[in-house]
Order: structure tokens, then C-alpha cells, then sequence
């Protein structure tokens, strides 16, 4: 997690982090630089390429599950800087466990690697096979994939009552299976019949870069 100083990291468990890492990144560039939680960035990008001013939840499906809540194309970072770790919402108690060494965390069940291992780590390898429909267990287990990430879904729809993007690696597939993931996900809605709330990512591809260049960007129009 990003400080509130973005010139520092408060928690990783993936990678290891020096505690001086800014000060080593400053080092060899000359130019002004700042720390970027990558599901905020990917948040702002789409936020901004979709010209978004009401308030959206962007959720990031990459090797890990983070998200983004934006609102006018501003992001919530949240009191502590740990606003919107969707990944650790727990969506099966007790469930599986999750890499911060909790049980049930929604990044235990529909991060990108779920889908991958199944293809010795080849995303689109999944997806091409999957569009065959040749492989029973591919499509079983990507069936119960969207059954928990409808339960996400949901649960953030009913939050912030609000357009929800699906993002990152598997965000980038899933086109093909939107109006599938959609009647799962409003199965679950007491309130909706219409699942268009549930949006698919603009940016297939490097959305993290694309919102941190952004972030520069807007200071430079917001001088004049």
C-alpha cells in the first residue's frame, strides 16, 4: 500500500519493499516523481477515458484484485490510504486462503491466476480455449469464477450504487461474457432487473501507466 506522502510503502507482502525506495528511484531520475497504487491509476484511466463525472467502482482482475472508487474523476483513497482493497472483502467465510494470509478474500477466487493455472499460466491461452467450448472443465471452471465474482459485484453495487467496471487482465476478456456475468450478477440484486451498471474496461492493456501519466497531466491543465 501507498502512503499517504506517495513517496512511501505501508504494506507488501508480494514483493519485498525497501523502505527507502523513493529516495532510490529519485536517485537516477530527474524529474518529479511520485508512488501510484496501480488499481487507483487503472481507476483514473478509465474514469477518464469513459468521461465519467458521476461516481464508478473500477475493479482490477489481475494476478491480484484491487479496485478503484471514483467520483467526479477524483479517487477515494479512504482515511488510511487503503480505500477500495476489494480483494480482501471476504466473499466465502472460512473460504480459501488468501496470499495476506486471511481466509476467503474475493482475491482468493477471482484474481487472474485462478483462470491461468489451469493454462500453465497463460491468460489468453485460457480465454482462446474457452471460446472453443471444446473443454468441459475450462468452462466449469469459469463458470464458478463469475459466480464469485457476481457475489463482488453485487456487494459493491449495493455499496455505492454506482456503475461497476470490470478492469485488468481478465476485465480485458470479458466482452465475449457480459451478458452471462450480467443475469448472474442481477440474480443476486433485490433491487435491479438491468445489469448495464456492469461495464467492461476501455483499456485492455498498461491502464496503471495510462492513469499515472494522467494524474501529471491534469496538474499541468489545472495551472492555467
Amino acid at each position: 500500500m501507498i502512503g499517504p506522502d506517495q513517496k512511501s510503502i505501508t504494506y507488501a507482502t508480494v514483493i519485498h519493499a525497501s523502505s527507502n525506495i523513493y529516495e532510490k528511484f529519485s536517485r537516477y531520475l530527474d524529474a518529479p516523481i511520485l508512488l501510484f497504487n496501480d488499481s487507483n491509476s487503472a481507476g483514473l484511466a478509465e474514469s477518464w477515458r469513459a468521461h465519467y463525472t458521476e461516481p464508478m467502482v473500477y475493479l482490477s482482475l489481475s494476478s491480484s484484485v484491487g479496485g478503484a472508487n471514483m467520483n467526479n474523476q477524483k479517487i477515494y483513497t479512504g482515511v488510511n490510504w487503503r480505500g477500495c482493497e476489494f480483494g480482501h472483502m471476504t466473499i466465502i467465510p472460512h473460504g480459501k486462503r488468501c496470499y495476506c494470509g486471511r481466509y476467503g478474500c474475493l482475491d482468493a477466487y477471482c484474481s487472474s491466476n485462478i483462470l491461468s493455472d489451469f493454462t500453465g499460466g497463460d491468460l489468453k491461452k485460457f480465454f482462446t480455449e474457452l471460446e472453443l467450448e471444446h473443454n468441459r472443465g475450462l468452462m466449469n471452471v469459469f463458470d464458478d469464477y463469475m459466480d464469485h465474482l457476481a457475489i463482488a459485484v453485487n456487494s459493491l453495487r449495493m455499496c455505492y450504487d454506482c456503475n461497476v467496471v470490470l478492469g485488468g487482465h481478465v476485465g480485458a476478456y470479458m466482452s465475449d461474457y457480459i451478458n452471462i456475468f450480467r443475469k448472474k450478477a442481477i440474480s443476486l440484486n433485490p433491487f435491479e432487473q438491468d445489469g448495464s451498471f456492469i461495464r467492461v474496461c476501455h483499456y485492455r492493456t498498461e491502464a496503471s501507466a495510462v492513469g499515472a501519466a494522467i494524474y501529471y497531466i491534469n496538474e499541468f491543465l489545472q495551472a492555467f
